[in-house]
């Protein structure tokens, strides 16, 4: 499973790179079933799985506002 944050200040764009940088092709068979989970504060997680797959491979946290934003790409 691949952990990765997204801080402050960041834009959707920004993490987008980053997963593409890890996950390479890979990238574009992610989906999220549900919507973001909320942690402390405004931070939330996103996870994410293959397309075909129930098995949770990505887990992404950062600000709230952003996980929205990340779910409806990935919904």
């Amino acid at each position: 499973m691949k952990y990765i944050t997204a801080k402050f200040g960041e834009k959707k764009e920004d993490v987008l790179n980053k997963l593409k940088r890890e996950l390479g092709s890979g990238f574009y068979s992610l989906y999220s079933l549900e919507k973001p989970s909320s942690l402390m504060g405004n931070s939330k997680i996103l996870s994410l799985r293959y397309r075909g797959s129930n098995e949770i491979r990505v887990k992404i946290d950062g600000p709230g506002f952003l996980m929205d934003d990340l779910f409806n790409e990935f919904s």
